[in-house]
């Protein structure tokens, strides 16, 4: 039904918003955003990104960018193509998503109000560029809340891969506010919240959860994480038949990967 509604405010707006385009008619434009073919979707955007911004253009980019994050809408990732912001695929798709994404933030930085684009771009959020990250901490006020409350299955969405989405956003924002080289953004009760609720996860009753909190911790945690993170590899109960105990190993290589950058650390 989700799909269905999105479609339809698609078509309406762009009925809307004019007749015709100097390269290509809305009827056009209409049936490229509805495309199940990525690179249809990046020709629309385009096309709409070449003429002046009206509020109907802006709700079609939002709804653009709900679509890109529907299942079956990315493409098939390729292994031998990745890049630094840890998706694996198209880099032409991922540009396209990123720039898609910079459209969105700027619409928010004219409009704060838009809800529909807040949402369109937590839940594009996984694998984000690290511009996307920085402006995520740069508005905590509006955005913390919802990855908190999202990593703990707070929210209306409560499904498993949106939760773990949210666990490694909140990993990314901690990431950002660690490095000195960046301007911060976070109050310390917000940062010290991010540790807290991943902490919180390891004892969460999905094995996803569990073994996404796990890697973030190895990305974030410090000297205080070391005894968590023993206590989970002597005890976790998740058996893969394949694999065998694969969070208590993924714990221990956390610990390891910890340590070892706090070796690194200036005393």
């Amino acid at each position: 039904m989700f799909m269905l509604r999105r479609s339809y405010v698609i078509v309406v707006m762009l009925v809307a918003f004019g007749t015709t385009a100097r390269t290509q008619t809305s009827l056009d434009i209409t049936r490229e955003l509805r495309s199940e073919n990525w690179n249809d979707r990046t020709k629309a955007y385009r096309a709409l990104n070449a003429q002046r911004l009206t509020p109907e253009i802006e709700s079609a980019f939002i709804a653009l960018l709900d679509k890109e994050d529907s299942p079956g809408s990315r493409p098939v990732a390729d292994p031998k193509i990745e890049n630094a912001a840890g998706y694996e695929g198209p880099l032409d798709y991922f540009d396209y998503v990123a720039s898609l994404q910079e459209t969105i933030m700027q619409i928010l930085e004219r409009d704060p109000e838009r809800n529909d684009g807040w949402l369109a771009l937590f839940r594009s959020a996984y694998g984000a560029p690290s511009d996307l990250t920085a402006w995520f901490a740069k508005h905590a006020d509006r955005t913390m809340n919802y990855f908190l409350s999202t990593a703990q299955g707070k929210t209306t969405d409560t499904s498993i891969p949106q939760r773990a989405r949210a666990v490694r956003v909140l990993g990314q924002i901690a990431r950002y506010e660690n490095d000195p080289a960046t301007n911060h953004h976070l109050q310390q009760n917000a940062r010290r919240s991010v540790d807290s609720v991943i902490r919180f996860l390891l004892a969460d009753p999905n094995e996803t959860i569990r073994g996404t909190a796990v890697l973030t911790l190895s990305e974030i945690g410090g000297e205080e994480d070391l005894a968590i993170l023993d206590r989970v590899a002597a005890t976790d109960s998740y058996f893969d038949p394949d694999r065998g105990y694969e969070i208590r190993m993924d714990a221990r290589l956390a610990t390891e990967i910890i340590r070892k950058r706090l070796a690194t650390q200036p005393k």
